[in-house]
């Protein structure tokens, strides 16, 4: 439900309010998504049922001031737009998010062209306790962002704990069997691992410009530039589930895990931009625009990524319990050679793109 109402009687500025209600179910696809929801402290406590029957009551507020003289394709004017998203108002969700956009349109060469700018800024924080839905922190690229970069892949990568278990086979050097050969015996070892996820941020600020060119009739041509950061301000709202990391730091005395997930290095508000050209067919009975642009690259996050390496603990009455230099011999080197290889990924942004949309980016 929402609502608007001008400040004066033809005024171009407003004062509105929305309010929605919903309710939302959660399923990771992916492995990275699985842990990722099962480690983080979610709505107090973490696990699979943590993403299911999300409940959000949201307020808001909103105010615009807006002198664009066409909503699709604009000469001039401008507007600006501030909005602030409180939850909380009932449901199990507590988070409040700002939101501000600018935009402008101005137009050049005997009125016959328009500069475009728009700058956006959003940011996000829980509140109560309670850290922000994973739906609602931010994932940046696509046609409506910065354009050469696919839609939602813009984000900072991170590395979560994961308890796992290898069984590392050993021989046993004073006991033989029928064929003379030592016998061979299995233990399983505790692992403590990190697998990379994708988190989210939860501030953004992206910015844009376009020359836009009339060709002729419907068909426009705009030489456009888009950068844009995203990251992580607040590492207190991606913390690990208490009991969790105490179950890890039981499990695994002899490291020091942090409370909150640890980021790749460099991944945090690195910046993306990029640059093209595009070509739009305004179709007049749908009112749409249609586009077909080219983006080049100049800035990527382009390397491999390699999570920490992981360790393993075994307690003394395990390592007594081995027959003499086992441990040592046989043991240890087995799980060094193990843990030389952790999660890596080739994390390369392509250098350029051409694709097909509907709608502007502003």
């Amino acid at each position: 439900m929402f609502a608007s109402y001008p400040l004066k009687k033809f005024s171009f500025a407003r004062l509105g309010v929305t309010y929605s209600y919903t309710i939302t179910d959660i399923t990771g696809l992916s492995n990275s998504a699985q842990v990722l929801f099962q480690t983080l402290q979610y709505r107090s406590f973490a696990g699979p049922s943590a993403l299911q029957g999300i409940t959000s009551s949201k307020i808001t507020p909103t105010l615009s001031y807006n002198t664009i003289d066409n909503p699709n394709n604009p000469t001039h004017g401008k507007s600006f737009f501030y909005s602030i998203a409180i939850e909380g108002l009932g449901g199990n969700t507590r988070s409040v998010t700002q939101v501000f956009e600018a935009k402008y349109f101005r137009p050049v060469n005997n009125h016959r062209n328009v500069l475009g700018f728009r700058l956006q800024s959003a940011f996000t924080t829980g509140y109560g306790g309670v850290e922000v839905s994973p739906y609602s922190r931010f994932y940046t690229g696509g046609e409506d962002s910065v354009r050469g970069f696919d839609i939602r892949t813009i984000s900072p990568i991170a590395f979560v704990p994961v308890q796992a278990s290898s069984n590392i086979s050993f021989q046993l050097p004073n006991t033989l069997s029928g064929s003379g050969t030592p016998l061979t015996k299995t233990l399983s070892v505790p692992l403590l691992t990190y697998t990379i996820v994708y988190p989210g941020g939860d501030t953004q600020i992206v910015g844009n410009f376009e020359y836009r060119i009339p060709l002729a009739g419907p068909v426009s041509m705009a030489l456009f530039a888009d950068a844009g950061v995203n990251g992580i301000l607040r590492r207190s709202q991606l913390n690990l589930d208490p009991n969790g990391y105490d179950q890890l730091q039981s499990q695994f005395p002899n490291t020091s895990l942090s409370k909150s997930i640890l980021l790749a290095p460099g991944s945090n508000f690195a910046p993306r931009t990029s640059t093209g050209v595009e070509f739009v067919v305004q179709l007049p009975i749908v009112q749409a625009p249609f586009r077909l642009y080219w983006a080049v690259n100049p800035t990527l996050y382009s390397q491999q990524v390699t999570a920490p390496a992981g360790t393993f603990y075994l307690s003394d009455a395990v390592k007594n319990s081995l027959p003499p230099n086992v441990y040592q011999q046989q043991i240890v080197p087995t799980l060094d050679q193990l843990l030389k290889n952790p999660q890596i990924i080739d994390f390369h942004e392509r250098r350029s793109t051409f694709r097909f949309t509907v709608s502007r980016t502003f």
